[in-house]
């Protein structure tokens, strides 16, 4: 299936230490509602952003390439995200498959995935090609989001081509690819509520070297 969303972009100068210098490039977005119960991880980040807005939320790499996102940041970031997730057809219960570094971005991903209701697959590097391969034969995720060194697996890996949602982040490839580009899609007015979830309902599939060679899928609610 072909990515079809509109574009938006966050751009790097808003993650910084003073989150109110870069204020006007995000737009201004006022969590509402009731206080979340924790039915949702990505709820607990509404209550964040309402009761500490300017306060880090995470901090990434040091010296002068050190970078950081305050709660307000990040709840506009995480909705953006799971808006424009929702916008490619993904709903409760579906997998996403990440391969991205560790970074502020992969953080906020997680949350938008998690805020739709949806299940993150990560799986080690260490696996290797082989490894990733093993796990999408055995958990079939709908859609993968990758960045980095993760779009050489992209690029390398049939099995991930064939996913129906396809989106990069961090990069632009031509159209005919059929790999849509998740960092830039538009804003959106629309907040995503928190999915409400039933507390046994996986959330997070890790994938881990195992002692006897392959691979050990680990299920976390």
């Amino acid at each position: 299936m072909k990515n079809s969303a509109a574009p938006y972009t966050i751009p790097l100068s808003s993650y910084s230490s003073d989150c109110g210098k870069d204020a006007s490039a995000w737009p201004d977005r006022e969590p509402v509602g009731e206080k979340h119960s924790g039915h949702n991880l990505s709820g607990l980040l509404d209550d964040l952003a309402r009761e500490r807005p300017e306060q880090i939320a995470l901090i990434e790499g040091v010296g002068s390439a050190k970078r950081s996102i305050c709660y307000r940041h990040l709840h506009a970031s995480v909705c953006a995200k799971a808006s424009a997730l929702q916008k490619q057809s993904l709903r409760e219960g579906d997998t996403v498959l990440l391969i991205e570094p560790l970074s502020i971005e992969l953080y906020t991903t997680i949350l938008a995935i998690l805020r739709i209701g949806a299940v993150v697959l990560l799986v080690d590097p260490a696996q290797g090609l082989m490894g990733l391969e093993r796990a999408l034969a055995l958990v079939k995720p709908r859609a993968f989001v990758a960045a980095g060194k993760g779009i050489l697996a992209v690029l390398s890996l049939s099995a991930l081509r064939r996913l129906s949602i396809k989106l990069l982040e961090g990069i632009n490839l031509p159209s005919w690819t059929g790999l849509g580009r998740f960092d830039s899609m538009q804003f959106d007015s629309y907040l995503p509520p928190p999915c409400a979830l039933n507390p046994d309902q996986p959330a997070l599939i890790t994938f881990t070297s195992g002692s006897t060679g392959g691979g050990k899928a680990i299920v976390r609610t």
